[in-house]
């Protein structure tokens, strides 16, 4: 199965290229996050309970993004706004169960919960600042 990653949002985020080398010479790669807008209607939402306005999401699976993304967050969302990490199975939603969730607040937010999206199965984590 093939994953997409969506970030749904109460209010409009500006898009953003977080990517920086490891600081280890003898590993190769990045870590980091981007967010970009998404179609209007993705197929992979159909039915899910996503907020207002929803971008596409590329992470990599490193502990050293999660900071980058909270940094990301932090900046970004409203003091009374809320998030969705969404991880869905790229094709079209019928007759599938919704996903598993967490909600937490944005400074909860740990590298167990990060790990979560790079598990084997749809989820969503709502974050609230």
């Amino acid at each position: 199965m093939r994953f997409t990653y969506y970030l749904s949002s109460d209010r409009p985020m500006p898009a953003e290229e977080c990517w920086a080398p490891w600081a280890i010479p003898s590993h190769t790669g990045a870590f980091g996050f981007s967010v970009e807008e998404a179609e209007l209607d993705p197929a992979e939402l159909t039915g899910l309970p996503v907020l207002d306005e929803v971008y596409c999401l590329e992470l990599q699976k490193d502990p050293e993004t999660l900071p980058a993304l909270k940094a990301y967050l932090e900046e970004n969302m409203a003091p009374d706004g809320q998030v969705q990490l969404w991880r869905v199975i790229k094709s079209s939603r019928h007759d599938r169960r919704p996903p598993c969730r967490y909600r937490g607040k944005l400074m909860d937010l740990d590298i167990e919960t990060f790990r979560l999206l790079f598990d084997d199965q749809e989820l969503c984590i709502s974050i609230e600042y």
